[in-house]
């Protein structure tokens, strides 16, 4: 049994977000507001970007066997059995930070796609090797600046 959890990392950085909006947020709410309403938002943005940063975007995958299981918090959402199912993956990489999602195909047609960047893309990639999924398309992003051809 395997057991991929959320990187402590990638936790880190979604509290550093929420210190950030939070900061910002009470900034600008100061200029329109009494500072103790911006001052109270702001801790509330703060607040709320910890508590899904570590509760409810909290993922953990466990591959055991020829199944595996996404829990969300403390919640099992899904289960499938890997002989079962088709399994592909999208990495996207922008700027240093990466989008990792696994997309599940069930005999049935049925899809369902999970959104693993919480795991951080070192984890995610052992997964895909657990899982035997190969060498997932990488999607390419072009950028154009205005008035060049």
């Amino acid at each position: 049994m395997e057991v991929y959890q959320s990187s402590l990392f990638v936790k880190i950085k979604e509290i550093v977000y929420g210190v950030a909006g939070g900061a910002v947020l009470a900034l600008i709410l100061s200029w329109f507001l009494r500072w103790e309403i911006a001052l109270a938002a702001g801790i509330a943005v703060l607040l709320l970007s910890i508590l899904f940063a570590l509760f409810f975007n909290n993922i953990k995958i466990v591959v055991d066997g020829d199944s595996f299981s996404v829990h969300r918090g403390s919640k099992e959402k899904h289960r499938f059995n890997l002989s079962e199912v088709g399994i592909s993956a999208l990495i996207k990489t922008t700027d240093g930070d990466s989008d990792c999602a696994l997309s599940v195909t069930q005999a049935n047609g049925e899809m369902t796609n999970i959104d693993c960047s919480m795991l951080g893309a070192r984890r995610f990639n052992r997964l895909l090797d657990t899982l035997g999924v190969t060498d997932p398309e990488p999607e390419k992003i072009k950028t154009i600046m205005k008035g060049s051809k």
